[in-house]
This record gives C-alpha cells, sequence and structure tokens, in this order.
C-alpha cells in the first residue's frame, strides 16, 4: 500500500470515527425537497436538521419567541445547526403535516396577506 492510500485510509477513518463521537451523521437530517412540512424549534441534536436557514426566519423566530434562538446562525446546508432548539439554536425537521409539527411543539413560517413572514404555531395564532 502506497503512502497515499494509507493516508487517504486514515483520514476516512478518522472522519468517520469523529462523526459518531459527535453524533454528526446524516441519517437523521432531512434532505432538501422532501415532503412534508419544514417545522422549526424541534431540532434535538447537533447535525439533526434540513436545510436553510435566513436571517429573517431568525429574525422573526426571536421576535415572536422572546429570543429564544439568539445563537442562531444563517446556514444553507442539512447538518449545520449547532445543538438544540431548546440551547438557543434555530433549525428545522421534516415532519408529516402542520398537526404533526404542532403536536411535537415545533412551528412553521408562513406569509401573511401582506407578504410579511410569520410564525404559526400549535394555538394557530401568528406571531411576528
Amino acid at each position: 500500500m502506497t503512502k497515499k492510500e494509507n493516508l487517504l485510509k486514515l483520514v476516512t477513518a478518522s472522519l468517520a470515527a469523529g462523526a459518531i463521537c459527535t453524533g454528526q451523521t446524516s441519517l437523521g437530517a432531512p434532505k432538501k425537497g422532501a415532503k412534508g412540512v419544514e417545522c422549526y424549534g424541534i431540532n434535538t441534536k447537533k447535525g439533526a436538521n434540513g436545510c436553510g436557514i435566513g436571517n429573517e426566519q431568525i429574525e422573526v423566530a426571536n421576535r415572536a419567541y422572546a429570543n429564544r434562538f439568539t445563537k442562531s446562525q444563517p446556514m444553507d446546508c442539512a447538518g449545520n445547526s449547532d445543538c438544540s432548539a431548546k440551547n438557543g439554536f434555530l433549525a428545522w425537521m421534516s415532519k408529516k403535516s402542520n398537526d404533526a409539527c404542532f403536536a411535537g411543539g415545533g412551528f412553521i413560517f408562513e406569509k401573511d396577506a401582506d407578504g410579511k413572514l410569520v410564525v404559526k404555531d400549535k394555538s394557530g395564532v401568528k406571531k411576528s
């Protein structure tokens, strides 16, 4: 085996071990474009989020939930959430329906009649 092959094998093994130790596997993250509802505020572990969180979503969620998501940063890819919603990180996970999302304590984003982004939760009340 060449030095290059040995190095590649070592790097691959290290990445796999790191993913297992930190829980950063992509198995639990929803795939972009998957059918279902983007349910926010229910992410429970590092790396188990769907794709895409923007500044506007973070700002609206923080206004609606008294700055609950202040540690959040915009992200484009699945698995990039740093931690759970309880620890201040906004992310989404796919649920089959709005009702399934709300039952788990989550919320969804919608546009109101004026095109403004708002939050809708289990109470059915839109918050912004």
